[in-house]
């Protein structure tokens, strides 16, 4: 009898919890993070900042590979794995940069509109995500990021 009344206290508990959560609105909006990459002027500087930096290292590649033949292989590998080196770093200068960037703006957008989740509007291989429904927060997006 215990068991009993124990499981029907814990099954009103459950279905109380249940009805609970299904009395929330969820609110989804996404973003399309290819036009904020092309279009937001912050981002567009930041891309371009990295382009200049990526052109110069690739400068240095090149007269790194020229002198190939006037040093030793040990210096040479040295040298390119510096030169590597400096290129992952540059790369993830910016990605930190961009995330520092956006992460703020993604945050303010979701709470002014009371949103559930935030998501992107493709994947990395340009599938969409969002087929239908949600709320596109893209252009406010890039005008905060003017």
């Amino acid at each position: 009898m215990k068991k009993a009344i124990m499981l029907i206290g814990l099954i009103t508990l459950v279905c109380a919890f249940m009805a609970g959560c299904g009395s929330q609105e969820s609110r989804v909006g996404y973003v399309d993070l290819g036009r904020v990459v092309k279009e937001a002027p912050k981002v567009t500087k930041l891309n371009a900042d990295l382009e200049t930096k990526m052109k110069s290292l690739q400068q240095q590649g090149a007269e790194l590979e020229k002198n190939r033949a006037n040093m030793k292989p040990e210096e040479f590998q040295k040298k390119a794995a510096e030169l590597n080196q400096q290129i992952q770093s540059t790369q993830m200068g910016v990605a930190t940069q961009f995330d520092n960037l956006i992460q703020p703006v993604y945050v303010e957008v979701t709470e002014q509109h009371n949103l559930s989740a935030l998501i992107k509007k493709n994947s990395e291989y340009g599938q969409p995500i969002v087929v239908q429904g949600g709320i596109d927060l893209t252009d406010e997006i890039i005008q905060k990021l003017k």
